[in-house]
């Protein structure tokens, strides 16, 4: 394998690291049975469930699901024409919270990528907050950089900063944002299809319930990518008439590692009805995973996104966390990287086909719905099984 191929399968994990001791069952059903339901994405934590007036064949359930489990692509459909990067230019790449792998991964896989070139790479700690991202947008201006990555960071909140980078001619961009290039602020955001991959999700807890799903969704509103997986999850649900789908339960980053487990344990615990559960990104459900099997709640199942090591070794084990909608973050590192050259060098954007605006500039980002049956060997975090990094080197003319 090339040395560069290595780089790109190094696993990059956070802090966040949670252990769990007890072990359930997980049992993929399939059966006919009338379903559908629906819900509401407010900030709500009320205990009240609804369900919804749709209804549907569990077939038609299975059938998108056993698609979304083979979603993944074994080779490259990334972009074909190539381009000519600059030879002198400097990065910055700025995380939602360096803390959690799902901000970090990806600026990691740009920071490789600028390695490839030749091109200086800085990275910042956003810290969750959006006083941070902005002293941290500020920094990358003094320090003279040609393009700034922000990583899940929504450009709403950190706007008077953008313009004042885009002033000073540099490139802004955002990556795991799911927006369209100008809503935010940004050039373009790289992303893979997350309503997708909450509607695969959503069809994992239809089917392995046989249409008996009782869903608590517990969302970090803080990030497009977490609103866009949740439309995804609950646009499924709505469908299954049998089914019902709990008030969000809200959250934020910073709960992360303090009281999230706490809060979630005791909202399960005042709605026994509740059977599944998801949490809008994987660094979360670990610490709800392991707060669940402490207060002998492992018999509820959840699912997640994203694809961490630590995530998809507690579906390995049965450790309450059945099914995870995950993608290759360091894929959309490069692809970032792709896109800023494509800017710097006046070119028009990689596009990629049959995909809405908020998705079609992530370079058909791989992903696939993960469950037992179709996890990968090994205990790392998700990766595409094709070698990317080669055909990246050859957009770029790298030898």
């Amino acid at each position: 394998m090339a040395p560069e191929k290595n780089r790109a399968r190094n696993l990059r994990t956070g802090p966040l690291r949670f252990a769990v001791g007890v072990v359930v069952a997980v049992a993929l059903a399939a059966a006919v049975s009338a379903c559908g339901s629906s819900s509401s994405t407010s900030s709500s934590s009320s205990s009240s469930a609804s369900s919804g007036s749709g209804s549907s064949n569990l077939s038609s359930f299975e059938q998108s699901l056993n698609s979304a489990k083979a979603t993944e692509p074994s080779h490259w459909e990334g972009p074909t024409e190539p381009v000519t990067p600059p030879k002198k230019f400097k990065v910055a790449g700025i995380t939602c919270s360096s803390q959690l792998e799902g901000c970090l991964t990806p600026i990691k896989g740009a920071q490789d990528a600028a390695k490839e070139l030749g091109w200086g790479f800085e990275i910042y700690d956003g810290e969750g907050s959006p006083t941070v991202f902005t002293k941290r947008i500020q920094q990358a201006i003094s320090n003279h950089v040609n393009a700034i990555i922000l990583s899940a960071v929504n450009g709403t909140v950190v706007k008077p900063a953008l313009e004042e980078a885009k002033k000073d001619g540099i490139l802004v961009l955002s990556t795991s944002n799911g927006t369209a290039p100008g809503e935010q602020g940004y050039a373009v955001d790289t992303s893979p299809n997350l309503t997708s991959i909450g509607k695969a999700v959503g069809d994992w807890f239809v089917v392995d319930s046989k249409g008996k799903a009782v869903v608590a969704p517990f969302l970090d509103k803080e990030f497009q990518s977490n609103i866009d997986f949740t439309e995804g999850i609950i646009e499924e649900l709505k469908k299954c008439s049998s089914c019902k789908t709990k008030p969000t339960v809200p959250f934020v980053a910073t709960d992360v590692g303090t009281k999230l487990g706490s809060a979630t344990t005791s909202y399960l615990q005042q709605n026994p009805d509740v059977n599944y559960f998801y949490s809008t990104y994987d660094p979360a459900l670990a610490e709800q995973v392991a707060a669940v099997s402490q207060a002998g709640l492992s018999t509820l199942k959840a699912c997640s996104q994203l694809g961490d090591a630590q995530n998809l070794s507690f579906i390995r084990a049965g450790h309450v966390q059945a099914c995870d909608g995950a993608w290759d973050n360091e894929y959309e590192g490069y692809a970032t990287i792709d896109q800023i050259i494509r800017l710097a060098d006046h070119k028009a954007l990689a596009v990629a086909a049959n995909q809405p605006e908020r998705y079609k500039y992530g370079e058909n980002i791989p992903w696939v719905l993960l469950e037992k049956s179709n996890l990968p060997a090994g205990n790392k975090t998700f990766r595409a099984s094709f070698d990317y990094v080669g055909e990246y080197r050859k957009l770029w003319g790298l030898h």
